[in-house]
């Protein structure tokens, strides 16, 4: 296709490009318009951007927005809530909690949302807790102290483990892979700490 300053003043305003792709197809049309060329490397990315906004890709957005539901819309707002606190997807986590009117494209929505880390996150947010307010549990046999986060007392520094234990808390704060609770030793009631749930297991009394 030969590149007019037409084709590249209509391709700046397209909704589908990105903010850096329509600020440099706006810089380069200004060049166009004085030198009347555009470099390899610039006629690459105009290209990369012509394909970007074709009308076959056209009618794919068109197809993901009357897709995008309020179900995709809470699935979106729960991962970005997660990522929130893990660091990745930090610009798209940001547009999303700035905007609760923002819809992401179809192919930032699967890089956020449906891979392996998402979908246990999903999974552990539509899932109740296992163990409820003021119920007992035991610490499983595997536990190791980096799986331990103490909240107040002295929590013993060589193991919790086979210890019984009671649910005092549950963390709502944001999605986890894991459900997240606080217990207190049974023994010892000042001893407060954190602990993903699947590393305690239903207490069955003394034998």
């Amino acid at each position: 296709m030969q590149i007019t300053l037409d084709i590249l003043n209509n391709l700046k305003t397209n909704s589908l490009l990105s903010k850096w792709e329509a600020d440099f197809i706006e810089s380069v049309a200004g060049q166009f318009a004085s030198r009347g060329k555009l470099s390899p490397n610039q006629l690459n990315i105009v290209n990369r951007c012509l394909e970007k906004t074709s009308e076959q890709k056209i009618s794919e957005h068109n197809r993901w927005l009357a897709s995008y539901d309020d179900n995709k819309r809470e699935i979106l707002r729960v991962c970005a809530e997660y990522y929130k606190h893990e660091g990745y997807f930090a610009s798209l986590t940001q547009k999303v909690l700035e905007d609760p009117n923002f819809i992401p494209s179809e192919l930032e929505y699967s890089k956020m949302c449906e891979n392996k880390y998402a979908k246990k996150v999903l999974e552990s947010h539509k899932t109740p807790f296992l163990f409820d307010l003021g119920e007992l549990a035991q610490v499983r046999a595997t536990v190791s102290w980096r799986n331990i986060r103490p909240q107040a007392g002295n929590v013993p520094q060589n193991s919790v483990k086979n210890e019984v234990v009671i649910v005092v808390k549950h963390d709502r704060a944001r999605p986890r892979q894991h459900k997240f609770v606080c217990c207190s030793l049974v023994r010892d009631a000042t001893v407060l700490f954190w602990i993903e749930e699947r590393h305690l297991k239903n207490y069955k009394g003394a034998k």
